[in-house]
This record gives structure tokens, C-alpha cells and sequence, in this order.
């Protein structure tokens, strides 16, 4: 997938991620046969623990849904 969308993925999760005290590692979009395949990496200061994970996995969620990025 090009750079540029992950790009714009990146902007858009970073300001949903931030309110959580999560900091934005990664961000990779590919292609899985027809379909695009998005990974997040995050981390937080102490680790992350699952609870928070399901969080972020929420507002990520909302996040792209509402921006324009996918």
C-alpha cells in the first residue's frame, strides 16, 4: 500500500491513541489478497495493559471510521 495513505492512517490514529497516554509506534497497511491488512503498534510508559488495548482498538475503530484515510 502506498506510503501516503499510511501516512494519513498515522495522523488520524495518533490523536485518537494520545488521550489514552498511548504512544503511536507503528503503523503498517498492506494488501492480503483482495482485502488491506492494518497493524498498529502501540506503547505506553509501564507497558499497555489489555484493558487499555481494547480501548485504543475502540476510538482507533471510531477513528477510521469518521476520517477518510480507508
Amino acid at each position: 500500500m502506498a506510503a501516503p495513505q499510511a501516512d494519513r492512517v498515522e495522523d488520524e490514529v495518533r490523536g485518537a491513541l494520545t488521550p489514552l497516554g498511548l504512544d503511536l509506534e507503528a503503523v503498517e497497511l498492506s494488501r492480503s489478497g483482495s482485502k488491506r491488512l492494518l497493524r498498529i503498534a502501540v506503547d505506553a510508559d509501564g507497558g499497555v495493559p489489555i484493558d487499555l488495548i481494547t480501548d485504543a482498538t475502540r476510538v482507533v475503530s471510531a477513528a477510521l471510521d469518521e476520517g477518510s484515510a480507508m
